[in-house]
Formats: structure tokens, C-alpha cells, sequence
């Protein structure tokens, strides 16, 4: 068993000395007798015989009540210490959680029933990371998709921390920039003592940046045993990972982009790119819809990490003003995944 609580055990010790001289001294006062004068000791002689009749029984329960109260004490005392079952450093840990908000986070298998997200349950998780923390550990969340964003210092407070990944965290529509993370990551934990990154994600990464890391607890096999991810040092810092969602299969929309043409105010040009992040090829069905009119259809035959990208000439405005795109999966279970762009909007999206 280990204690990971706030205080040290020598300090805890002479609090606990102190607490129970404290308590001791209490009760001996409380037990202290008030003196009464009696005009006549006659009429008390029969109340006198009758208490030395119970004394012993009093002592008794005099000191099974003393016993009970250092006992309660004493719980008091141990579970200050934070006490943990296992062989555990008590020394304090910094932790970033690196929390996944990329585009295939959207995915709505998390749980085996297809009701939550995968950023759902990406959520609880790291929740229950953090509610699991020790006395001394501190944690900051960082958001990852284009860019990593850091939503909260380091901190020990668990609601606070909760509350955050609550309300300010949810899927974006851009790929998770794992590099950019890690170094953002890094970066926070220089010169702190037992450093730690978490990592919750669905591990839709490109295969190049999974080889380069030596993940703990992962489904991947690295290629290589090096700990540096381009010029991230990570060598002294302990990365871990947390896989969300149930698929293999990870391909998504990563760039939709419409423009006007200068000469024709009413048609426009469409950039679409697809991209998957999947370690199996993937089949998908490319559908762009002006208005509710598909406007065109190709079947995209993408190989891991592959890219690909399509551009439409001259599209007519819709009757809904609006231009979309999906690539579903031919699961009949499966909600189609598909990016919008209203073009009275914006050019761009």
C-alpha cells in the first residue's frame, strides 16, 4: 500500500500525536465531576451504594468510549493520507491530458449501443482521470485537433477541471496535429518533477507519427524504439494512451472549400479533400449535394494515410443556398459524416 495525500508522513505523524493528546486531554476534562453541598447526607445513602454497585461497569464504558473516539480519529488521520492499494510513487505527478477534438471524434460508436460520440466518451474518461488523481498531483487539459490549445493551467482541482472539460471542449472539423501537441506538451512539463502525458483519442493519427512514439498501452506496434517525435524530446517524460470508439476504419472530410467565380456571381468551385486515417484500406462513396440534388458521385478507394482530393467546376447555386458533402459507410447503422458550407456565408469554410 502506498500514500500519495498532500502531506508528508513525518508531518502527518506529529499531527497525529498532537490530535490524539488533543482528544485525550478533552475527555478528561469532560469526565471531571462537579462537588455539591447537601444539607443531609442521609437521603443520598441509598443513590451512593447504588454507584459503587456500577462502578466497574462505568469504568468500562468510560474506556470503550475513550477507544471509540481515538478510533474514529485515527480513520480520520489515515484517510488524510490518501491511501492506495499497489506499489505507487508518492511522488507527486504533473499531468497534461492531451484531449482529442479532431473531425473522426464525431463518430458515434463509443459505446456498444452507437449513443455516444467518441468525444463523449473521451470526456468520462478523462474525468475519471482526473478524479483519480492523488493529493499532490496536479493536471492541465490540452485540446488537440488543428492546433493544441491548453484550456487550463495546472491544477489540483477536480470539479474545476471537470467543469472545463464540460463546457469548453468539443469535436472541431479539422485532423488532430500530434506533433504540435506533444511539443505544446513538453513545453509545460519542462523542469517538473515526475512528468506525465495522457493521451485520450481514438488514434486516428497518420501512420508516420505512430511510429515514431513509443506508446504504453497501445494497440500499435512502433516500428522504431525511438522516444523523440521529430525535434520533441519526450525521453524523460512517461506517455500514455486512452483509446475511445470501437472502429478500426477512420476516414473523414478534412478540407471543404468553396469559391466564387469572379466572372459568374451564381457558380461556384468546390475543393473537397478526404483522407484516411485507418491502418486497412478503406472504400467510400464521395457524394456532393447542391441543395438536396447530388450533384456528383465517386467511389473513393483510399489505402492507409492516404489523401485525396477532388475539385468541381462551375456548381449552380442551390435552392437552399447550401453546399454539402458526404462519404458515409454502407453500414445502414452508421451516420454519414458530412461537412457544409452555406455560401451566402462565407467563401470559405
Amino acid at each position: 500500500m502506498s500514500f500519495l495525500g498532500p502531506i508528508g508522513f513525518g508531518l502527518w505523524t506529529y499531527v497525529a500525536l498532537g490530535a490524539a493528546v488533543l482528544a485525550v486531554s478533552a475527555y478528561i476534562i469532560k469526565m471531571r465531576r462537579r462537588r455539591f453541598e447537601v444539607p443531609f447526607a442521609q437521603l443520598w445513602q441509598r443513590v451512593l451504594e447504588q454507584k459503587d454497585a456500577n462502578a466497574l461497569w462505568k469504568q468500562l464504558k468510560r474506556l470503550v468510549s475513550l477507544l471509540l473516539m481515538l478510533a474514529i480519529l485515527g480513520i480520520l488521520l489515515f484517510a488524510a493520507l490518501d491511501p492506495t492499494l499497489g506499489a505507487v510513487d508518492r511522488k507527486a505527478r504533473s499531468v497534461v491530458i492531451l484531449l482529442d477534438a479532431s473531425a473522426s471524434m464525431k463518430a458515434m460508436d463509443g459505446d456498444e449501443a452507437g449513443k455516444k460520440s467518441r468525444m463523449d466518451v473521451a470526456k468520462e474518461r478523462a474525468k475519471h482521470l482526473i478524479d483519480s488523481m492523488g493529493g499532490g498531483d496536479v493536471a492541465m487539459v490540452m485540446k488537440v485537433d488543428g492546433q493544441a490549445t491548453p484550456m487550463s493551467r495546472f491544477s489540483n482541482d477536480g470539479p474545476m477541471l471537470d467543469k472545463i472539460i464540460d463546457d469548453k471542449l468539443s469535436a472541431s472539423d479539422t485532423p488532430a496535429d500530434l506533433p504540435r501537441a506533444l511539443g505544446a506538451a513538453a513545453d509545460a512539463l519542462r523542469d517538473r518533477t515526475n512528468p506525465l502525458i495522457v493521451i485520450v483519442s481514438d488514434g486516428a493519427f497518420p501512420e508516420s507519427q505512430l511510429g515514431l512514439v513509443k506508446w504504453a498501452g497501445t494497440p500499435y506496434a512502433p516500428k522504431t524504439d525511438a522516444k523523440n517525435l521529430a525535434a520533441v524530446d519526450l525521453s524523460n517524460i512517461d506517455v500514455r494512451y486512452l483509446p475511445v470508439g470501437r472502429r478500426s476504419d477512420n476516414v473523414g472530410i478534412i478540407a471543404f472549400n468553396v469559391r466564387r467565380y469572379i466572372a459568374n456571381k451564381a457558380a461556384y468551385e468546390v475543393f473537397i479533400e478526404i483522407q484516411n486515417f485507418g491502418q486497412e484500406p478503406a472504400h467510400r462513396q464521395l457524394t456532393l449535394y447542391n441543395g438536396q440534388t447530388a450533384v456528383d458521385t465517386k467511389r473513393l478507394d483510399l489505402a492507409p494515410g492516404q489523401h485525396v482530393r477532388q475539385i468541381y467546376p462551375k456548381i449552380p447555386g442551390g435552392e437552399d443556398n447550401q453546399l454539402r458533402a458526404t462519404a458515409p459507410i454502407r453500414s445502414r447503422s452508421t451516420t454519414p459524416r458530412m461537412r457544409s458550407c452555406p455560401r451566402a456565408r462565407s467563401r470559405r469554410c
